[in-house]
């Protein structure tokens, strides 16, 4: 590997744009689950809910994933281990992030590797407030990767892995949130 490239291949240009170095050989961790496309729709059956009551798992777009030669090194590594396991092989949280220069109500996700917490993106802004009323009524029940992707032709934000994260809560999410909806 040339010696400006870490061991994962990656590169940090200034301006804090990432470069990769070298071509991958998959394109996509998922689920496996196609399911009947109603992935974002309330559930009344979800094993992690109490009878009776009504759970709703929405895919969330993880972003600014790509902003940070951390949290790529993070997505690939954690991306590895589930190419050979599964989904819930890297547990996936929701951190508040109350001190975060660029927004008070920024909500983090951060996945455990190698037992050290990383943070690999964000909760889009349009929506934080509901996630962090979510946090604080403890309404989460679940937050797991849906998906991770490394994508070669992403106009907007460059090539890099990309990562959505299923959160389940108790209640339905609003109108909003399935609108911001990952759809991967």
């Amino acid at each position: 590997m040339h010696e400006d490239f870490n061991s994962d291949g990656l590169k940090l240009l200034s301006g804090g744009m990432i470069y990769v170095a070298y071509v991958w050989t998959w394109l996509s961790v998922d689920s496996g689950d196609d399911g009947d496309g109603d992935e974002n729709q309330p559930s009344d059956d979800d094993p992690d809910s109490d009878d009776g009551v009504v759970t709703h798992t929405i895919t969330f777009k993880c972003i600014g994933a790509n902003k940070d030669i951390n949290y790529q090194t993070a997505l690939q590594r954690a991306s590895d281990i589930m190419n050979n396991g599964s989904m819930e092989a890297v547990p996936v949280r929701l951190t508040k992030e109350p001190n975060n220069p660029k927004d008070s109500m920024a909500v983090a996700f951060e996945c455990l590797l190698e037992d050290e917490w990383k943070t690999i993106g964000y909760v889009v802004k349009e929506v934080v407030v509901e996630v962090n009323e979510a946090i604080r009524d403890h309404l989460v029940l679940s937050v797991k990767f849906a998906w991770i992707k490394f994508l070669i032709c992403w106009t907007k934000s460059g090539p890099g892995f990309y990562a959505g994260i299923n959160i389940s809560k108790r209640g339905t999410w609003s109108r909003t949130v399935k609108r911001f909806a990952s759809t991967k």
